[in-house]
């Protein structure tokens, strides 16, 4: 073995050792974050009425002119995700007839409860056809500013009257952990993989989604009810304070 290959096999060998040395100890100091969100007690139910946690998030009976019921975890949500992960869901409906659906998924020592959003549009049929990051102003004392990422999804629906028609799907999602909050999936990565290798905290994240349906042409009048409902609402169950980090798009 000429010296080259000896120099490049003991580098290896280094890296591998360390390697294991900062695993082992991420692996024997990890302890898990505090919840992003204000928790309370309540019943999550999965469809056909089962008890499947008595902890959720503390998402309010009403916001602005909605009134709420909570709506039930689905069969393939249970089945996907890790056993662990904590679930918040409710249907808001204005005076108007005009409804919105408020979920929240948050992980516990199992990371892959925080699945890519589109998955969720992808599930009940519908196609991608925009997506874009956004910022909506908080109503709260600190005027904060939330970054969000829009997706419009698609899908022809069945009416009533036999014939075909398209709907649009208006979904805003962001990620939120102790401190952090985000819309981009890098930045959510690689504050998880900071905190755990530097204080051995492995952060609780959180993903948050907000879905209200239109026709074509209703999308940013949606849109904006939407914005609206988010600014009044989030506040209320997020626990942010002056040193928050937010991740704004550029």
């Amino acid at each position: 073995m000429n010296t080259r290959a000896v120099a490049i096999l003991l580098v290896v060998l280094v890296m591998v050792t360390l390697s294991g040395g900062v695993l082992r100890h991420i692996e024997k100091s990890r302890h898990l974050g505090a919840p992003p969100l204000l928790m309370t007690s309540g019943e999550v139910l999965a469809e056909g009425g089962r008890l499947i946690s008595t902890n959720t998030v503390a998402l309010p009976d009403r916001i602005l002119t909605y009134e709420s019921k909570t709506t039930p975890i689905t069969r393939v949500e249970l089945e996907m995700l890790p056993r662990d992960t904590l679930f918040a869901r409710r249907l808001y409906r204005a005076e108007d007839g005009f409804s919105l659906m408020l979920s929240v998924v948050m992980m516990g020592v199992d990371r892959s409860s925080i699945h890519n959003p589109r998955w969720c549009l992808d599930g009940q049929g519908y196609k991608i056809v925009k997506s874009d990051d956004l910022v909506i102003p908080l109503d709260d004392e600190r005027r904060s500013s939330l970054p969000v990422r829009r997706l419009i999804g698609e899908k022809e629906v069945l009416q009533a009257d036999g014939t075909w028609r398209n709907q649009r799907a208006i979904y805003v999602y962001w990620y939120v952990a102790d401190g952090y909050v985000t819309a981009k999936d890098g930045d959510r990565m690689w504050w998880l993989a900071r905190e755990l290798v530097t204080s051995g905290k492995l952060q609780r994240w959180a993903y948050v989604a907000v879905l209200g349906g239109c026709y074509p042409g209703g999308e940013e009048q949606t849109y904006q009810k939407i914005r609206e409902f988010i600014s009044a609402s989030a506040p209320s169950y997020h626990q942010l304070n002056d040193s928050t980090v937010f991740s704004l798009p550029q």
